[in-house]
């Protein structure tokens, strides 16, 4: 089973471009999940509804790689840093 780190971004007027990093092996459930057409989302994103995916990267071999990564996603601010740095995690993985 592979797994897929995913950012969501908000489409919430109130919430514009607040963003959401998680893990998952089914992003299609997960996006439900998160907002609201599935049980099961975040607490952080039932507030700010509706989310879509702004990036993602899949194949990833095992969970603790994938929230390890996730992990280092979180520690930064902003969508736009986080989406350069998953962008960038992109890259080295064509090149290898």
């Amino acid at each position: 089973m592979s797994w897929i780190i995913y950012l969501l971004v908000s489409r919430s007027i109130d919430f514009y471009n607040h963003s959401y990093v998680g893990i998952t092996t089914n992003l299609d459930r997960r996006i439900k999940q998160h907002n609201g057409l599935l049980s099961g989302g975040a607490k952080y994103t039932s507030s700010r509804r509706p989310f879509e995916v702004a990036y993602f990267i899949d194949n990833i071999e095992n969970r603790s790689i994938a929230s390890k990564i996730e992990y280092d996603i979180k520690k930064l601010s902003g969508l736009n840093n986080r989406l350069n740095y998953m962008k960038s995690l992109t890259l080295i993985k064509k090149i290898d």
